[in-house]
């Protein structure tokens, strides 16, 4: 009885001690996991759930520090393209995967050099000051003055030795993290606008371009070239050329931006190319990302009847930045003329007739060219008519007279007309005015009398999608 006694009474004293080294080899396994695999970091770290658009990323940038990414045709590269959606997270992973490869490289006993890159400084400020933040937080909780939450493990248990150093000096742009040489200039991580001036520092483990164009404007030719220019002469430097891991998170806003200078001229990028709305029939329609809630109860995902939407209303913004395609090529300067009915009447803010008339010597022009342009309320415009024949300036005036009075009858508005201001184009307005009794007419001066200069002025309007044409014109490349 004695004897039955004592096995009961170690049995039920053994076992708390098998479910605690169960424990802790399960969370050894997790830490191990964690610091070896991008994706456990990012489950077991941070908590995220990862969707499923977003696995195939998450294993590129992790071949992509281990040396192990290849382009589609099988080639080694140290160059990573994600085009993706807006809020699909691709910014997100970046922070992670700076997060990561920094308590990477610490633990391995190398100081990490990152850098964070955006088309404007206060946006790759927000990007490494989310990863300062992480690491920030984990300094409080090693010492116990914060909390880890429930279910995940800390990131300094992950990563022990990353530790800020705030003997250092900090600025605006870049954080120190402890380490064993003496000396040293270069920051953990830095970041920068890709308009800044970036001297003297290096980036040498990490080189991250988030958006390196903004979204919000129509951005110029010269500056997709100047962006391109900056990245080469200015960045790339910082790293180490043909080794340093490149991260490129972006979607599309123009037939030569960003990307399409990186694959043209280098071609040399593993590209994971994620369209938001799938399917090539509206039976087979789906999204990337369905709608659903998170078990903490954030929403996330876009429905195929949000997407049609976009796709309906502003063909230009689903085209680019939810399908992350270029806009379609259609001429030299203006690379992208969008479709649409013709609007309503009350759309209409403002009618205009722009000429562009010529003299010869003979006193007849070479081609007079006219173009009826409708303002609409959504700040966009469309061209609606194109006139063009050779004509002495009375007749160009009568003409331009004439097509104004059929402007004024079929849209209900009064339209101005504006004659580029040259040696011909002043005396034609003023014929306007004062024969063809239309005052609403005068001479426009263009600021530019370069070509190219102009085009490029006005390029970022028409690749930006606010420069339409009537379906109803099937032969308007003729203009």
């Amino acid at each position: 009885m004695a004897s039955g006694l004592t096995v009961e009474t170690g049995q039920a004293q053994s076992q708390p001690g098998a479910q605690e080294y169960e424990r802790l080899i399960a969370r050894a396994d997790g830490v191990a996991r964690s610091r070896a695999f991008f994706r456990d970091y990012i489950e077991k770290v941070k908590g995220w759930e990862l969707p499923a658009h977003q696995v195939p990323v998450v294993a590129a940038m992790q071949d992509l520090y281990y040396g192990l990414l290849r382009t589609a045709d099988g080639r080694p590269t140290h160059k990573l393209a994600v085009l993706m959606p807006p809020a699909s997270g691709k910014s997100q992973l970046a922070v992670e995967f700076c997060e990561w490869v920094i308590g990477k490289e610490i633990y391995e006993g190398r100081y990490p050099e990152v850098g964070y890159f955006s088309y404007v400084d206060g946006l790759a400020a927000d990007r490494w000051g989310a990863v300062l933040e992480t690491i920030e937080v984990a300094e409080m909780q090693r010492e116990g003055v914060r909390e880890v939450q429930e279910g995940l493990l800390p990131y300094y248990e992950v990563f022990p030795g990353v530790i800020p150093d705030r003997e250092k000096t900090w600025a605006s742009h870049r954080f120190f993290l402890q380490r064993t040489e003496i000396g040293m200039k270069d920051p953990a991580m830095m970041g920068y606008g890709l308009q800044s001036q970036i001297t003297g520092l290096r980036c040498g483990t990490l080189m991250v371009l988030d958006d390196p164009h903004n979204l919000n404007t129509p951005p110029a030719s010269s500056e997709l070239e100047t962006t391109w220019d900056n990245y080469k002469n200015m960045l790339e430097t910082r790293g180490i050329i043909g080794i340093t891991p490149i991260l490129l998170a972006c979607t599309r806003v123009a037939e030569n931006d960003f990307y399409a200078h990186a694959q043209e001229i280098e071609g040399d990028w593993a590209v994971i190319h994620q369209s938001a709305l799938l399917g090539e029939t509206p039976q087979e329609y789906r999204s990337f990302f369905p709608p659903g809630v998170s078990s903490s109860g954030k929403p996330f995902g876009i429905s195929v009847e949000a997407l049609l939407a976009i796709a309906t209303q502003r063909n230009r913004t689903f085209l680019t930045q939810y399908q992350c395609l270029p806009p379609t090529v259609q001429g030299d300067f203006y690379t992208t003329f969008l479709e649409e009915q013709e609007p309503r009447p009350e759309d209409i803010v403002g009618v205009y007739w722009f000429w562009d008339t010529a003299d010869s010597k003979n006193d007849t022009s070479d081609y007079n060219v006219g173009g009826e342009w409708i303002r609409l309320r959504d700040r966009r415009v469309m061209l609606t008519n194109v006139v063009y024949f050779r004509a002495k300036g009375y007749e160009t005036a009568e003409a331009a007279a004439r097509e104004a009075q059929a402007t004024f009858a079929r849209w209900g508005k009064r339209p101005w007309i504006y004659v580029e201001a040259k040696s011909s184009g002043t005396s034609i307005a003023d014929m306007i005015v004062r024969d063809q009794h239309w005052p609403a007419a005068k001479a426009l001066k263009i600021p530019n009398k370069d070509l190219i200069a102009r085009s490029d002025h006005a390029g970022g309007y028409f690749n930006n999608g606010r420069v339409l044409l009537p379906k109803r014109i099937a032969t308007w490349k003729d203009w």
